[in-house]
């Protein structure tokens, strides 16, 4: 086994081991006959059937036999001991939820046999295999080493072990295919989508942010404080164009004003059933927890402070009000762990619990759904007190199967009670939204694939218009 830097290693059965003395566990070794012997062995079949006329037949059917069944021993007891081959195991502690994730095994064939072999890992349950006839299975020659790139698509967030490391190659005479189990007892973490973290940081460094649909201007704020001047972008308003500086330097330079900063904004997550419904693998909470980690980095940018509740049918958990770089660990942990519940949410219970726990005015972003407007009716009273105090801001992640049920164009009898009752559903669901923006709430009804953007968008525009 080889030690490396950049990831985590192992070694298995019959594997060479390094200097460490690594020992594998728990060796799984089965020899699975291939077709080969099963035509090898109708050669002795046939002699026996020839001994029901003579009996010479039968002693050769018999030698025959004993011939076949040693030759077969000796592959297999060759095989495993010319097999010497080390392996190298590298693999993020951290994978991305909903995203294509990848392990890289590195093998050396060090014995003097070809080995043909197909690779895969045990796959964690919520884990999805994603298969490709290049990855996994891979020809070595004597000497020879070459990295398999095994690729998965987790869909929970949470802790994993990934136990074993499965192998299959045939032996040397191919009469059999080694079925080789190796523990490798990896463990690793699903996180919210670090990838789409990770794209916004470098979009955000290159001025690119309008790729994923956020309108970078609005970060620089709208205040009456000149900060700076800078070159302009083409995402920029025109309007803050300096001119003067502008046809000095014969280049456009446009004026950054100062946004106040030090607002408390608080993040509560409605973990209930409304956010169980899956779209593309993942689920509501996981949408609005990849979207909470986007603006939790632009919280941190504009110099706000950021609390987040969770709840369901209770109070799951409280992140404190905290600002800097440092807190986005503490948030990214927290988020982790979370997981929708099929229990009814308590809107009163943590309306009551955000109206007694937050005294400083602040901004409230709410996650959440809602079916028909039953559900207003559940907090009205304590949305009066709530929004007279702060300013709130609701996100309603739109079911894309309601949504494309009630538009359908019924083919069949049972596509038209569908189409009915979604359309029905669809038409209560409006008439709730629109209690909310007459209450003086702000709403967005939004897709989850793109709450994100819409939310950030107006995040900025709360800022730069001092709603706060």
């Amino acid at each position: 086994m080889k030690s490396g830097n950049t990831g985590r290693n192992t070694s298995g059965p019959g594997i060479k081991q390094d200097k460490n003395g690594i020992t594998p566990k728990g060796p799984g070794l089965v020899p699975v006959p291939e077709k080969r012997l099963f035509f090898i062995l109708t050669i002795p079949l046939v002699f026996m059937i020839m001994g029901y006329f003579n009996s010479v037949y039968l002693v050769i059917g018999g030698v025959l036999d004993i011939i076949i069944l040693f030759y077969s021993l000796f592959d297999v007891v060759s095989t495993l001991s010319m097999k010497d081959f080390t392996l190298e195991i590298k693999a993020p502690r951290i994978f991305s939820l909903g995203r294509k994730n990848s392990m890289m095994v590195t093998i050396t064939n060090r014995c003097d046999m070809p080995l043909n072999m197909d690779m895969r890992i045990q796959i964690p349950e919520f884990w999805s295999e994603i298969h490709d006839d290049r990855n996994g299975v891979l020809n070595l020659e004597p000497g020879e080493k070459k990295d398999v790139l095994l690729l998965f698509c987790p869909q929970r967030r949470g802790v994993y072990t990934i136990t074993y490391l499965y192998l299959r190659y045939k032996t040397r005479g191919e009469v059999f295919t080694i079925r080789e189990k190796i523990n490798i007892n990896l463990k690793v973490e699903v996180f919210p989508d670090i990838k789409e973290i990770n794209r916004y940081i470098h979009l955000a460094r290159k001025n690119k942010l309008y790729e994923i649909g956020i309108h970078k201007n609005r970060l620089q704020g709208s205040g009456t404080e000149l900060e700076s001047l800078r070159e302009y972008h083409k995402d920029d308003d025109s309007k803050r164009i300096e001119w003067k500086v502008t046809t000095r330097i014969n280049k456009p330079v446009t004026k950054v004003f100062q946004m106040e900063t030090s607002n408390l904004v608080t993040i509560v997550l409605d973990c209930g059933r409304f956010m169980t419904t899956e779209q593309g693998g993942m689920s509501g909470l996981d949408y609005s927890i990849n979207a909470l980690l986007i603006l939790a980095h632009i919280i941190v940018q504009m110099g706000d402070m950021l609390s987040i509740v969770a709840f369901s049918d209770k109070i799951i958990g409280e992140l404190p009000p905290g600002k800097g770089k440092n807190a986005l660990k503490t948030i990214s942990r927290f988020v982790t762990k979370l997981q929708p519940e099929f229990v009814e949410s308590n809107y009163k219970l943590v309306l009551s619990y955000l109206h007694t726990r937050i005294k400083k005015r602040s901004l409230i972003i709410l996650f959440s759904d809602m079916i028909d407007d039953s559900n207003y009716s559940l907090f009205r009273q304590s949305l009066h007190f709530l929004n007279k105090r702060h300013v709130t801001l609701f996100i309603l992640l739109r079911d894309i199967i309601l949504n494309n049920n009630a538009k359908m164009t019924p083919d069949t009898t049972g596509d038209l009670f569908v189409s009915a009752a979604a359309g029905e559903m669809f038409l209560r669901r409006k008439e709730a939204i629109t209690k909310l923006k007459l209450s003086g709430l702000s709403v967005l009804d939004v897709l989850p694939s793109r709450v994100t953007p819409m939310l950030v968008d107006k995040y900025l525009e709360i800022k730069s218009r001092k709603f706060l």
